[in-house]
């Protein structure tokens, strides 16, 4: 009998083990995707409150465009790359709102889980003239404010290649 009892233990505290690790996992901080829907004043006062501290890259985007999507891991890993000289990277959804669960989606099949936003419903052109007057509206759109005095450092239309994108970050961390 004690040697069913020792097996029994055997196999029991394993299992144990296993599940008191599933559960305080369960308990560690996980950060929420965070989308939220906002106008170009609402997107503009959250970049200025990196002036003075850090360089902000803002990409505007959408599911449906190709360039986008082709870009964006390229994005992703110069965020991680030049987050601790102080880079702040936003992505900005020009989807429909009725889209925001597929922004979601893919926000998270990139493995970004930084706060970013989704362009609320209502006039375009005064979205896009609300961001940058020289804008057309065109997507990928890049922009990028300063670190120091927060003003614009560079802004782009359409895809960009690596080496664009790295000059420009660095110009804006250093001024």
């Amino acid at each position: 009998m004690q040697r069913i009892s020792h097996k029994i233990n055997k196999c029991v505290y394993p299992i144990i083990a296993v599940i008191a690790m599933l559960s305080f996992s369960g308990c560690q901080k996980q950060t929420a995707l965070s989308v939220d829907i906002s106008s170009a004043a609402e997107i503009k006062d959250r970049i200025e409150a990196h002036h003075g501290e850090q360089a902000v890259l803002v990409n505007f985007w959408a599911t449906w465009c190709k360039p986008c999507v082709e870009e964006f891991p390229m994005i992703t890993d110069l965020a991680a790359q030049y987050e601790p000289e102080g880079l702040k990277v936003y992505f900005v959804s020009v989807d429909f709102i009725d889209n925001l669960e597929g922004v979601k989606a893919f926000l998270t099949r990139m493995g970004f889980q930084e706060p970013s936003f989704i362009k609320a419903d209502g006039n375009d052109n005064a979205f896009i003239d609300g961001i940058h007057k020289d804008w057309s509206g065109a997507i990928p759109f890049t922009i990028i404010f300063s670190k120091t005095s927060g003003k614009v450092e560079s802004f782009w239309e359409g895809v960009a290649e690596r080496e664009q994108f790295e000059q420009a970050i660095i110009a804006a961390l250093n001024s």
